[in-house]
């Protein structure tokens, strides 16, 4: 074996060794993952170093699309197919993909051609967010899905679930009436409490004639937040019956 396959195997075990140790999967062609680590830069550069993850990154893209999908579907049963497509898209943009890549450290494992990274060794986000596509993609062809799901699930699934709270509880109710073609919500005060100085509110979440929730607080805005919230759990109950 030439030097340079050498180092690059070597690499390519140090790599998924590393993969294995946060994850439990072993890769059984390290070398992909070595690839789905290469930028072009790189490759270029180093004619005897391997291929580019640019492929790789095709291939990841939708896969990484398929396990947001998937994870989205299975634990929001009550959110609609544009609150679906928001978070997912959060998720997957180039900045979303780069903070994915940070959690599995792939900006320090990157191999890119010499001026790409700046002087303080960090390389431009899009190429992270590329490399963890890539990486996506290597997992899928190494092991399927569920090679995908076992290595990227819990992180994704994590970002997906960060997404999902902080959507406003009155926007998610109303989009929730607008995706099942229903009365949107209402919301009404039905007491005032206290001297003027500490006024408490409470306000009644309304859908159609239906009174789904009360919220009590030192605010309007914040009751209406409060009532929306116990009226998705309402909503959540409903449907699971």
């Amino acid at each position: 074996m030439s030097e340079d396959l050498e180092n690059r195997a070597r690499e390519a075990t140090e790599y998924a060794a590393r993969l294995a140790a946060q994850s439990g999967y072993i890769f059984e062609d390290s070398m992909l993952l070595l690839q789905a680590l290469t930028h072009s830069t790189f490759s270029n550069e180093r004619p005897g170093s391997g291929g580019d993850n640019e492929r790789l990154e095709f291939l990841g893209d939708a896969v990484v699309g398929l396990l947001s999908a998937q994870l989205l579907f299975t634990d929001n049963p009550m959110a609609d197919e544009g609150t679906l497509t928001r978070s997912r898209a959060a998720v997957v943009s180039g900045k979303g993909l780069a903070k994915l890549a940070d959690v599995h450290g792939l900006a320090t494992l990157l191999r890119v051609g010499k001026g790409v990274a700046d002087d303080s060794g960090c390389v431009p986000l899009r190429l992270v967010s590329s490399a963890f596509e890539a990486l996506a993609g290597a997992l899928y062809l190494d092991g399927g899905m569920d090679a995908v799901e076992q290595c990227l699930g819990e992180s994704v699934k994590q970002a997906l679930q960060r997404q999902d709270g902080a959507l406003d509880p009155k926007t998610a109710l109303q989009e929730y009436c607008q995706g099942h073609d229903i009365a949107l919500p209402t919301y009404s005060t039905v007491a005032e409490h206290g001297p003027a100085h500490a006024r408490e509110y409470t306000v009644a979440a309304v859908v159609g004639d239906k009174e789904l929730g009360r919220g009590r607080a030192s605010s309007r805005k914040k009751a209406e937040k409060r009532a929306a919230t116990l009226a998705l759990e309402v909503i959540a109950m409903e449907s699971n019956q």
